[in-house]
């Protein structure tokens, strides 16, 4: 086995592992929502702060498996460094990078709105 189709084994392996993280992601995201939608339909209180920590959670799991996503792009990349591959992931890559960044500011908004969401939340009668 040569180091090249080693390292497409190991770039489809976390192509595989991004996948599972995305889909995680999704799935923990759908079970909150059906969490707090039965929250709030059974307590009259505001429910700011846990979509805002919901949607941070979620933005940092898309994150996640947006940078494992770029790491096999790399390692694949090195397999075949021709200019249109090199063309290819740099596109991606730029890309990726912009939702990367865009989504850590709103994760960077958010955590700042849960934040003042828990200062400015009534209290809760149990």
């Amino acid at each position: 086995m040569s180091i090249v189709e080693i390292a497409r084994w190991v770039a489809t392996v976390i192509e595989f592992i991004s996948i599972f993280i995305i889909a995680w992601g999704v799935l923990l995201a759908l079970y909150r929502i059906v969490a707090l939608a039965l929250e709030n339909y059974r307590v009259d209180v505001d429910m700011r702060g846990g979509w805002l920590r919901l949607r941070r959670t979620f933005g940092e799991i898309m994150l996640l498996g947006l940078q494992f996503l770029v790491a096999a792009d790399i390692i694949l990349t090195i397999c075949n460094p021709d200019l249109q591959t090199v063309s290819v992931l740099a596109a991606i890559v730029i890309i990726r990078v912009v939702l990367s960044v865009s989504l850590g500011k709103e994760i960077h908004g958010l955590e700042e709105r849960d934040a003042d969401a828990k200062r400015h939340a009534p209290p809760r009668y149990e």
